[in-house]
């Protein structure tokens, strides 16, 4: 499962996923990929990075609608939670693997965040990128959430926001190419990224 543009303003993860999606649909693939570009669509149509937010409001002022927060959702929740709730509800079940783009909120290096197991650790290697960090564990992510129930879930945080910058683009299609790879869905080598050179 791939999911993007949870917040409306981080939408780089949205292209890559076009992209995997458009490549993929060349190749044979031993699996299947769901892909969820825009995660929060009523958000991305505001032009606002949550649900409810007005323009005046400072991005961490999320007032419990950082969908980021609010995984597997509620059914009974506010109108975010319930939008976590309908896409865990059509995907979420099936998904064995979930890797969640997103993008960091001031210019960082890019990088992969995971949980500190051994498993994580080995898939983030295979994916070669110069950069992972490993988070404190939360059950509360789409990533988190899936880690907590048994099966894998890794972000990637691109630098910038508000923006699809080319090579940030082409650094995680690479990267969840890779990823493809690493779990088994798509076969051939890995490419890896170093130094931020593609």
């Amino acid at each position: 499962l791939l999911t993007a543009a949870q917040h409306c303003n981080e939408v780089q993860g949205s292209e890559v996923i076009r992209r995997f999606v458009d490549l993929v649909s060349r190749k044979k693939l031993r699996g299947k990929v769901l892909a969820v570009p825009f995660a929060n669509l009523p958000a991305v149509r505001a032009r606002r990075p949550h649900i409810r937010m007005k323009p005046e409001q400072p991005y961490g002022d999320d007032r419990g609608h950082n969908m980021n927060r609010t995984w597997p959702g509620k059914k009974t929740g506010n109108d975010t939670a319930r939008v976590s709730y309908a896409i865990y509800q059509a995907f979420g079940d099936e998904a064995t693997h979930v890797f969640d783009f997103h993008c960091w909120e001031k210019h960082a290096a890019p990088a992969v965040l995971i949980r500190d197991t051994p498993e994580l650790r080995e898939l983030a290697a295979k994916l070669g990128h110069r950069f992972v960090h490993v988070s404190t564990p939360n059950n509360i992510t789409i990533g988190g959430y899936s880690c907590s129930t048994g099966r894998v879930g890794v972000t990637y945080e691109f630098s910038g926001q508000y923006v699809v910058v080319e090579e940030q683009v082409k650094r995680g299609l690479r990267l969840v190419t890779n990823f493809a790879k690493a779990i088994g869905i798509l076969g051939g080598t890995f490419a890896p990224i170093h130094n931020g050179h593609l």
